[in-house]
């Protein structure tokens, strides 16, 4: 079994630590994906890992036709457009957690009416579609713009989208703000650069800390607009330092990937 460069932790839980070792210590390679991760794997395990970028950094986009794409969602050439993805949480760390989701999808949707009258267009995508509610996006997506004039925004779905499709239309936007990790990496792996909302687990944190980018992170449970307003104006004025360390890392990210294939060759 060879784990590929994944996030792990926090272990928590009965015999969670047990489990976990009793699994991971049979591999004959295990990588992280995020230093933190890699971290909790030496320090509740004992087991010493290797950590490689995520792979999807360099995953191949598809070559989609950009008027066509631009045409069917009605994208406008005069705007600027920043793509969104959302998920259904269930923010298990409240004590009132249908509330603190409806104040989510509240606080989205005053950021996506702010973003328009700042003079983008918020691009909307349907990144993950699946047969369960609470990992299904549309659900989250269509709660939040039910609050918005359609003129504010465009909604990007279609279940033929494979993850090279995604990534093609994403290098499309100049920047995102998502909550799919993956949205960010596909983006990421374009230039684009953006704010991760963090939901669970060391991904989000772990990734944007080795890039340098730890300030546009925010927690799930603390979105409001006005933060998220913060943080993208953050990002706009330092654009071209967000997008030198993102370059930065995707160079790394492509020696380290050779080292991987190097490791899983022996």
């Amino acid at each position: 079994v060879y784990v590929m460069p994944n996030s792990f932790g926090p272990l928590k839980g009965p015999f969670v630590k047990k489990i976990a070792y009793s699994a991971l210590s049979k591999c004959k390679i295990i990588s992280s994906r995020e230093t933190l991760s890699q971290k909790t794997i030496e320090e509740q395990l004992g087991l010493e890992i290797e950590n490689y970028p995520d792979l999807a950094f360099e995953l191949p986009k598809a070559m989609l036709d950009k008027n066509s794409v631009f045409e069917k969602y009605y994208l406008p050439n005069n705007r600027k457009l920043v793509a969104i993805t959302m998920r259904p949480y269930r923010f298990p760390r409240s004590d009132n957690p249908e509330l603190a989701y409806i104040t989510f999808k509240n606080e989205m949707s005053f950021f996506i009416e702010w973003l328009y009258n700042r003079g983008y267009m918020p691009v909307i995508v349907e990144h993950t579609l699946a047969v369960n509610t609470h990992e299904n996006d549309g659900d989250c997506i269509r709660d939040v713009i039910s609050k918005i004039d359609k003129e504010q925004y465009r909604f990007i779905s279609d279940l033929k989208y494979d993850c090279q499709d995604l990534k093609c239309i994403y290098s499309y936007c100049q920047y995102i703000v998502g909550t799919r990790f993956h949205s960010l990496i596909f983006a990421f792996g374009s230039n684009v650069p953006g704010i991760a909302i963090s939901y669970t687990g060391n991904k989000a944190i772990g990734i944007m800390h080795d890039m340098g980018l730890d300030d546009y992170v925010v927690d799930i449970s603390e979105v409001t607009a006005q933060l998220l307003e913060e943080k993208f104006n953050r990002l706009v004025r330092n654009e071209d330092i967000v997008k030198e360390k993102i370059v930065h890392y995707r160079n790394e990210a492509l020696e380290r990937r050779k080292m991987l294939i190097k490791a899983c060759s022996k």
